[in-house]
Formats: C-alpha cells, structure tokens, sequence
C-alpha cells in the first residue's frame, strides 16, 4: 500500500507535455475595462485655438486634393488625467498603415482631447481612409474619411 501511494505521488507530479507550437490553444480570462472611452472625433482643414480649448472649424469627411493641404482629426475622449503617450496609424484605402502621428500629453482631468494632422500632397491616394487612435498603445479610436482628387465645391 505504500508502494501504491509512491508511484501515485510521482505519476501526479510528472511535467504535462509542451505543446506543439503549430497547434491552437485558449482559456478563460476575466474581461478588462478599457482605460480610454472615445466620446466625439470629428475631421477637417482649419484647427480651433481657443486658450485650453480645441475644435474643427470646418467639420467634413470628404477632402479634395490638390485645394486641402492638411487634414486635422480631433478627438474627445475620457480616461484617467496624467501623463499619456498618444498614437495617429494612418490606413490608406486598402488597410495598410502609411503614417504614424506621436505625440505626449498630461491632461489635467478625466475629459480630455488631441488633435493629428496629415499632409496628404498633391497627389495622394484617394479612397476611404482610417486613423486609427492608441493611448499608451491602447485602442482608443477610429475616424474614417474619404481623400479624393476633384475641385473643392464652393459651398464648404
């Protein structure tokens, strides 16, 4: 009976296998809060300063080369004041991120806001793009917007 109980022990304590690297695996895991919450973005060409205060005067989502020399996205979001680090990936149409925007910035409360701008040139390539927003390389965003190449119409 001892002799029993010995090998149990030793057969209860044996190493599981490695898996191979080729197959899957998964588990279970309690769901994490995002640290940041996207409240507005909204895009266009002529920033807003106003002392602590930011907006887009010219809000849009289509812009036209070769007349739009900047495109400025600005978000509102909320999340815990302090230091943060801040990332713009610019998507062309067809997904892949062409432009990264960085920038640093300690927001005295929880409401809080920052602004990325392209140069899209003379001739860039037209189609439906996407920044995509990271606050200390959490997701914190999308904005999608159309680049195309035609005149500007006089009523924007």
């Amino acid at each position: 009976m001892i002799l029993l109980s010995v090998g149990w022990s030793i057969k209860a304590q044996e190493p599981k296998p490695t898996p191979n690297p080729s197959q899957a695996s998964g588990g279970g895991a309690v769901a994490a809060e995002p640290a940041f919450r996207m409240i507005r973005s909204v895009s266009g060409t002529k920033l807003i300063e106003g002392g602590v205060r930011f907006g887009v005067e010219d809000p849009r989502t289509v812009f036209y080369a070769p007349a739009d020399k900047e495109i400025i996205i600005y978000f509102t979001w909320e999340g815990l004041p302090g230091p943060h680090h801040f990332e713009g990936l610019w998507k062309n149409p067809s997904g892949k991120v062409v432009m990264t925007s960085e920038f640093d910035y300690k927001p005295p409360q929880s409401r809080f806001g920052g602004y990325f701008k392209m140069f899209p040139g003379e001739t860039p390539v037209t189609g439906v793009w996407t920044l995509d927003a990271r606050i200390d390389g959490e997701t914190a965003g999308s904005h999608t917007f159309q680049i195309t190449i035609a005149p500007r119409p006089d009523d924007i």
